[in-house]
């Protein structure tokens, strides 16, 4: 590994344009990548054909307002020093 880094290192320093334009041209296809596709970013993870996928599409299509996934709830006691 150290032979591979010291020869693309020494590759930089003796044709340094041509490292410097290998670079942007790798820049350039992946800057036209991400124009052309876009970036999407998403925390819904599905598993379809599991049970627990099941039931949350089932709370989906049942009870919309509840269907995210995670609630919390809060119990108190009505009883005096209960902690």
């Amino acid at each position: 590994m150290s032979r591979f880094f010291y020869s693309i290192g020494k590759t930089a320093y003796s044709k340094p344009w041509i490292f410097i334009a290998s670079w942007l041209l790798i820049l350039g296809v992946i800057i036209t990548a991400i124009v052309t596709n876009g970036v999407n970013t998403s925390s819904e993870t599905r598993i379809d054909g599991t049970a627990a996928q099941d039931v949350l599409d089932e709370l989906a299509e049942e009870y919309p307002a509840a269907s995210g996934g995670a609630r919390q709830l809060f119990v108190r006691s009505a009883g005096r020093g209960s902690h």
